[in-house]
Parts: C-alpha cells; structure tokens; sequence
C-alpha cells in the first residue's frame, strides 16, 4: 500500500496552521506524513510557481533527505513533443531556484523555514543546489 502526501489535503489550509506545526520543522505533520511516503509528487503549473515557494522548495529537500524517489509531474495539456520543451523550461527556472528569495503567505513561515536550513545546513547554497540538481535530473 503507498501513501501519497497532498498538503492542501492533509493540511487544512484555511485554519491555524502555525498551531499544527512544531518549533522543529522536522516533527512538523508534513515531515512526519513525508517520512511514511513512498513517492512525492510535485505538480509543476504553467508557470512553475513551485519554484518560488518557500513551503514547496522545502518539502522538497526534506523529502530528498528522507530519501524519497521525487517525480515531477508538468502541468495539464503537454503532448509528448512539447513535454520536452517544458521540461527545459523547468531545468532553466530551476537554474534560478533560490530559496533566500521565496515566498510564503505567511512571513512567519518563511522566517521558520529559512531559520530550520540556516541552521541545519549553515544557509541556502547547498539546499538550492541540492535541489537543483534534482530537478535537472
């Protein structure tokens, strides 16, 4: 049986979310349901806004930690022939991947998020470039 982590589903959205998290991101409800997944699935829209936000980059490099096998699934409507051109254009946007430069909703998110790398791995290079790498894979 594979479990799959959809955060808009698992995590209510429009209630206190700042209540379900823990001071340590890493036993934060999404940490703990990504721990138990097989497999996680980015959805990438059109305008791969993934790329830009702080919440998304993060879960992506906490699932590469966890050793995940992560698949990226392009937006709805790409044929095959044009399915590699978005694929350049995602390796191309994730060349500018950065997450000092991330958005949140929330400015307390994004303070938490970029304190947790800061310090767990002394700033955002090795998480951006970890991350990538992944995509250009």
């Amino acid at each position: 049986e594979e479990a799959v982590w959809i955060c808009s589903f698992a995590l209510y959205q429009h209630g206190d979310i700042e209540a379900m998290l823990n001071d340590d991101l890493m036993q934060s409800p999404f940490a703990r349901a990504l721990q138990h997944a097989s497999r996680h699935i980015v959805v990438i829209d059109r305008s791969f806004e993934v790329l830009t936000r702080a919440w998304c980059v993060y879960e992506v490099f906490v699932s590469m930690e966890y050793g995940k096998q992560l698949l990226f699934w392009m937006h709805a409507g790409v044929s095959c022939r044009a399915g590699l051109e978005e694929r350049e254009r995602l390796r191309a946007r994730a060349e500018e991947l950065d997450l000092s430069r991330a958005e949140a909703s929330e400015e307390h998110d994004l303070e938490r998020i970029k304190a947790d790398v800061q310090k767990r791995l002394g700033g955002f290079d090795a998480l951006n470039s970890v991350v990538r790498d992944c995509i250009a894979e």
